[in-house]
């Protein structure tokens, strides 16, 4: 792995000076479980102005051969615009000389990947992923995690594999662990040699306040990273802070990519209507956007990528297949750091550009051709 260590070393820095101002963990509080994070009304009950719930866009799941569906298991709650869909397909076998070929139709081929690693892999860029469910451990992401933040616990180790506990009592058992695996296995598909910060600002069941996506986000812009992930959902609710921290990224030249939504929606959640970032919808194999992903024809800054059948890593060591614009969101921002690599000094307003008109064309459910389209890495590092 070409690694930039000096940047490394800079980093791990700034991760051992930061952890000098969060609290120990008693041995065994790793799970971690639920530790839910939603504010309480005077009357007990869930804040809707600051909650932001579900997991990360907790995306629509199916097994290879079946359609994925956002209406299953839905619930949705106004304030934070996602809604809750079924949980990835049962553990899949990983063979490591075949790679992903299990796919019905290789990312890797739909967006160039193999043609841009020509010239670009992610040496050097340093990625913040701010997420739920994190195995930093696993195989196929632990050689590039270099430290780590919890904004739920206040600590440096992201990890959470899960309590075993259907904490929400929504029939689903830990449905945010694994996803912040899986979303850093798609950034790695298409950048393998950047270095992933992981940042956990979601229980195991994916809920989470703003007010901890804000922690989260503002500890990526103080360790200065390249690029931050945000497959997850926010809502308007008490979204203040985020902007401001979202204005404060890009006056320090950091790209932030955000997933578009699994609720077959042309509504954007708040974090896709920052014009500083770039939203991503999902398309399935046959470059047709996914009947899940939802969609804007007023968002300037939206691309799409794979998002539609995917194997990947989630927890323990499994891989499993999961769909959903979350993971479509991974390939975009494993895209900008190739970005980053091949093209040096490149301005934001530059590489947001290039990302947008580096694309090939993408179907609508009607067959017909939609404005934007799916990201060629190929064109992106040329």
């Amino acid at each position: 792995m070409n690694m930039n260590w000096g940047r490394m070393r800079q980093l791990t820095g700034m991760l051992a000076l930061l952890c000098l101002c969060t609290h120990s963990v008693e041995a065994g509080d790793k799970g971690k479980g639920n530790n839910k994070t939603t504010e309480s009304s005077s009357d007990g009950g869930i804040n809707p102005s600051n909650v932001a719930v579900t997991e990360s866009d907790f995306e629509a799941s199916s097994s290879p051969k079946e359609e994925s569906t956002s209406t299953e298991s839905s619930t949705y709650d106004a304030n934070a615009g996602s809604s809750q869909e079924p949980t990835p397909s049962e553990p899949s076998t990983y063979d490591a000389n075949a790679g992903y070929s299990q796919e019905p139709m290789s990312p890797e081929e739909q967006m160039h990947i193999y043609e841009a690693h020509q010239r670009a892999t992610g040496s050097g860029v340093v990625i913040a992923v701010l997420d739920a469910g994190f195995d930093a451990a696993h195989p196929a992401i632990a050689a590039n995690v270099v430290g780590g933040y919890d904004a739920i616990d206040g600590d440096s180790d992201p990890t959470d594999l899960g309590n075993g506990w259907d904490d929400d009592g929504d029939g689903i058992v830990d449905n945010g662990v694994g996803h912040g695996t899986f979303v850093t296995g798609m950034i790695l598909r298409a950048a393998p040699d950047a270095m992933i910060v992981p940042i956990r600002v979601r229980n195991d069941e994916g809920w989470g306040s703003n007010d901890v996506t804000a922690d989260g986000l503002e500890m990526a812009i103080r360790m200065g990273v390249d690029v931050i992930n945000m497959s997850l959902s926010t809502g308007s609710g008490g979204f203040t802070r985020i902007r401001r921290l979202l204005a404060k990224a890009e006056r320090q030249g950091i790209f932030v990519v955000v997933s578009a939504g699994n609720a077959s929606s042309s509504e954007l959640d708040a974090l896709g209507k920052i014009k500083s970032t770039i939203v991503v919808g999902a398309v399935d194999a046959t470059n047709t956007v996914a009947t899940f992903s939802n969609v804007s024809n007023t968002t300037y800054w939206m691309v799409y990528a794979p998002g539609v059948d995917l194997l990947g890593p989630t927890t323990r060591g499994e891989y499993r297949y999961w769909s959903g614009t979350s993971f479509a969101a991974g390939f975009v921002t494993g895209g900008a750091a190739l970005a980053l690599e091949a093209h040096k000094n490149i301005a934001l307003w530059e590489l947001r550009q290039l990302l947008r008109d580096s694309i090939d064309p993408v179907k609508s459910a009607d067959g017909g051709y939609i404005d934007s389209g799916l990201l060629n890495l190929a064109q992106v590092v040329r």
